[in-house]
């Protein structure tokens, strides 16, 4: 019984140390929500959601917001079918591209060491994660704009299948 236990506890300790990329946000899940429940939570944690498109719902709270131990200045969540297929947060307006380069460091440092199993590429301004469902992107934009994506697969994939037809 005292195996069994044990076993137990080491395969439970290696699963969480190999953890998957997070689809969840804010009890919202990509490829499961959809563009009311996005709604209802944007709401329900006091800021105001803007429809940017028939496909993107934002918040750009003038005060910020904050999510794995960063002060982001706005964050969008794409819809393909009405389903949640991708989450952005940005940050943005630093004062210098110094900054900026260590806020992207700092945030490339954080992910490598959780997602470092699940690698796919890195450069200079981005870092790019894929566990086989999910895929997990840090970008630099113009140097002064850190992006942070979420991306469900399979939606993806399905998205641009559908704007490829239409060409």
């Amino acid at each position: 019984m005292k195996k069994i236990i044990s076993l137990s506890l080491m395969l439970l300790i290696a699963l969480s140390i190999n953890a998957k990329i997070n689809t969840n946000v804010w009890d919202l899940s990509l490829g499961n929500s959809n563009k009311q429940q996005v709604t209802d939570v944007i709401k329900k944690k006091g800021f105001e959601p803007l429809a940017l498109s028939e496909t993107v719902v934002g918040i750009e709270p003038k005060s910020g917001l904050d999510y794995g131990g960063m002060h982001w200045s706005a964050m969008t969540f794409g819809f393909y079918n009405n389903t949640l297929y991708e989450i952005k947060f940005f940050k943005y307006d630093e004062k210098n591209y110094s900054e900026v380069l260590y806020i992207l460091e700092t945030l490339k440092e954080k992910l490598e060491e959780k997602y470092e199993d699940y690698y796919l590429f890195s450069d200079e301004e981005s870092l790019v994660f894929d566990d086989g469902t999910s895929t997990l992107c840090l970008t630099l934009f113009n140097r002064k704009q850190i992006g942070l994506v979420y991306l469900n697969n399979a939606l993806d994939k399905l998205k641009k299948q559908a704007e490829d037809a239409e060409l």
